[in-house]
């Protein structure tokens, strides 16, 4: 049903079974529509792994954001930190309060420092659930429901380090994290070719320096 969050896929840890059923008593209707008007493909699966993942930092205790999430993730809790009162609740029953610490930029850590987060965090959501994210965040999607919208490009970036093994998606999260523009608004070109979040940096054949365009996609207002 539109505006609800997305089913779970697998049975849940019995001692997480009752957080779920919390989650779900709080209203997220809100949140999936500010998604879904920023272009977010599949909000409401998007907003499940979000809640999959703050019950990890739950279990973890992660007061001092040692788990650094991946851009769709980060998507939605940019979304849920404008509702305080959603926010606290949600805190209080993965059990950190009075919220969860949130480090929006991670401005002063390393290359290096930023991927073991993310690896950290994709490990210990696996050994968990059993499983990885499940959110397909492709490309692709973004852009076909924003053509025509594209009408400033910038200079080539540089993309930092990254594995042959990582994710589109982690590139345009590091393009966020030094230029501070939403995963949503990207897309990137590499040779002439727009690159799709579900897919990696060797699929692609990029070598350490490579050089990939930016292009902003901005809404149209009518």
């Amino acid at each position: 049903m539109a505006g609800r969050v997305a089913p779970l896929e697998h049975d849940l840890p019995e001692h997480l079974a009752g957080q779920w059923e919390q989650l779900m008593v709080l209203k997220w209707h809100e949140v999936i529509y500010r998604l879904t008007e920023d272009g977010l493909p599949e909000p409401a699966a998007a907003v499940r792994d979000f809640l999959l993942f703050m019950m990890l930092k739950g279990v973890e205790n992660d007061r001092s954001c040692r788990l650094s999430v991946p851009a769709h993730i980060d998507e939605v809790w940019h979304s849920v930190l404008v509702d305080p009162v959603l926010y606290m609740s949600l805190s209080r029953i993965v059990g950190i309060e009075p919220v969860i610490p949130y480090e929006p930029m991670g401005e002063y850590d390393s290359d290096e420092a930023k991927m073991r987060r993310w690896q950290a965090a994709l490990d210990k959501f696996a050994e968990l659930y059993g499983r990885p994210y499940t959110h397909n965040y492709c490309g692709g999607q973004v852009a076909a429901r924003h053509q025509d919208n594209y009408v400033l490009t910038q200079p080539p970036t540089r993309c930092g380090p990254a594995r042959p093994d990582a994710m589109v998606e982690d590139l345009k999260y590091g393009v966020r994290l030094a230029e501070g523009i939403p995963v949503v608004k990207q897309r990137l070109l590499f040779c002439g070719t727009e690159l799709e979040n579900c897919r990696t940096v060797s699929d692609y054949d990029m070598q350490d320096g490579a050089i990939i365009h930016l292009i902003l996609i901005l809404r149209r207002y009518t």
